[in-house]
């Protein structure tokens, strides 16, 4: 049965202007799975909060969903809880309530302690999420940290060519104060730098997306959204030449 879901960016930054304090880019990571969510066949929105933390209660009236999800990164912590106790105490939602990101792959214990979730996703949420909308918290379900622990672990993504372009419909473009477009060619760190945490999110062996599958993505922003000018999320976008050099080939061909 098909589930209707709210995907949220809690503020990541406050205290700077009008405290509306963004990313300069949108949330990519919650565009990917909204896409992979709505290619499963569920209904999703995403909400990236930029302090606007009071217009939660009449979203989630609203929009009604099912299951609500959240990210966090470890800097963003103390507004990720508070929007958290907001969604569950204050909106009095009652559906599946589900967190995910790097600060949550590394300390779930902690955080399912402290706050009222339901389920964390410990590792690339693509595959995953729809599994857990479809099917509920499940020790069947690989990838996931129940109250009771740790289900199986899930692999990592083989082929990224397989993933939905990001819903990039669900993004409020005019919040945004880039010029350039993120993009994500890319996923995976050999390096074990300590202060990273891109070994625990992606892992350590590189895995590319195709250079024709970016070179469309590309494409289709710019043919939806205008954009002429993209930012790439990768740790690692030069380290092989090769793909380097057939990209920029098909970079150069388009119009």
């Amino acid at each position: 049965m098909p589930k209707r879901v709210l995907l949220i960016m809690p503020t990541l930054y406050e205290g700077v202007g009008d405290n509306r304090i963004a990313d300069y880019c949108p949330p990519l990571s919650l565009g990917y799975l909204a896409a992979s969510l709505q290619a499963a066949g569920h209904e999703a929105r995403v909400f990236d909060t930029q302090g606007r933390d009071e217009r939660l209660p009449a979203l989630l009236t609203e929009y009604s969903p099912d299951v609500v999800g959240l990210s966090c990164m470890t800097t963003a912590y103390p507004a990720f809880a508070r929007t958290v106790r907001l969604i569950r105490k204050d909106a009095g939602f009652d559906g599946l309530l589900v967190g995910g990101g790097p600060h949550l792959m590394l300390e779930p214990r902690k955080t399912l302690a402290q706050l009222p979730l339901d389920v964390l996703v410990v590792t690339e949420g693509e595959r995953i999420l729809p599994q857990l909308v479809s099917r509920g918290p499940s020790p069947d379900i690989a990838g996931l940290y129940l109250p009771s622990g740790f289900t199986a672990p899930a692999s990592a993504l083989a082929d990224l060519d397989s993933l939905p372009f990001p819903a990039h419909e669900e993004f409020e473009h005019d919040l945004y104060s880039s010029a350039y477009y993120p993009l994500m060619p890319m996923r995976g760190c050999p390096y074990q730098c300590s202060y990273c945490s891109s070994k625990w999110l992606w892992g350590n062996r590189v895995r590319t997306r195709s250079p024709e599958n970016v070179a469309r993505e590309m494409q289709h922003v710019y043919e939806r959204l205008g954009f002429d000018s993209f930012i790439m999320y990768a740790d690692t976008f030069v380290t092989s030449k090769r793909w380097i050099r057939e990209f920029a080939d098909l970079v150069a061909g388009l119009p």
